[in-house]
């Protein structure tokens, strides 16, 4: 079963990116290895023949083997989230910003990656399809094509310039609002990171300027709140 991800970037615009399956990905892992495995089989065979000393042969060895195993990690981090076997599959690593990862977080996918084999396979135990190395770098693995903007956030939430439009809450009800809070509101509603707080948000927000949820969800009630606001701060101008 495909499974869409919808993902907001930096520029609140909310992007479809479609998971890469747990098949997809085991290939291009088997592909990795293969390249490594037959680079191996190569260069120690070119060093079997320079015919040098035990310790001389146990140096190279060992540089050109931890040479070949950091391989993996210096393509994702150069080629911006892919390796080999994961262009020929067409998938790619990206962050939860939409961005390539940076080296920080190839690493951890990266050190981790002997854990999630050893333990879990290649199952992935999130329901974005992430195993420990991606939680834990806050990745997702998603097929190359590009993503759909599905929905510009902040746009198609402009609601209050909308001819006709009326705010439920008062302008002395919303007056309290600092710049602060409404970047707080935008983090809750688009910013995966902040996500997960939205209904702590939504209550802080409530409390602070003793408003009526007026039945609404968290994140219907701080849409309202943000709407309001900025409509009464177009009239002014």
């Amino acid at each position: 079963m495909i499974e869409n991800f919808d993902i907001t970037n930096g520029q609140y615009v909310q992007l479809r990116y479609q998971i890469a399956g747990a098949e997809k990905r085991i290939f291009a892992v088997c592909v990795d290895r293969a390249i490594q495995i037959v680079l191996l089989i190569l260069t120690f065979s070119m060093i079997d023949e320079m015919h040098l000393s035990h310790n001389s042969s146990a140096f190279f060895y060992l540089t050109i083997g931890f040479i070949i195993y950091l391989l993996n990690l210096t393509l994702e981090y150069l080629l911006h989230g892919r390796t080999l076997g994961k262009m020929l599959f067409k998938i790619k690593v990206i962050t939860e910003q939409c961005e390539p990862p940076s080296f920080q977080q190839c690493f951890i996918r990266w050190i981790l990656y002997p854990i999630d084999e050893m333990i879990i396979g290649m199952v992935m135990i999130s329901k974005h399809g992430q195993r420990i190395g991606d939680m834990a770098s806050g990745c997702y693995v998603v097929f190359e094509e590009k993503a759909k903007a599905v929905k510009a956030s902040i746009t198609t939430d402009y609601q209050y310039v909308e001819e006709g439009y009326s705010p439920i809450y008062e302008e002395k009800e919303l007056n309290g609002l600092k710049d602060k809070d409404i970047r707080l509101i935008i983090n809750a509603l688009y910013n995966t990171k902040y996500q997960s707080q939205l209904g702590t948000i939504a209550d802080i927000i409530q409390n602070k300027q003793a408003l009526n949820k007026n039945g609404l969800s968290n994140k219907e009630f701080l849409i309202r709140v943000y709407n309001d606001y900025k409509y009464y701060e177009m009239i002014q101008e």
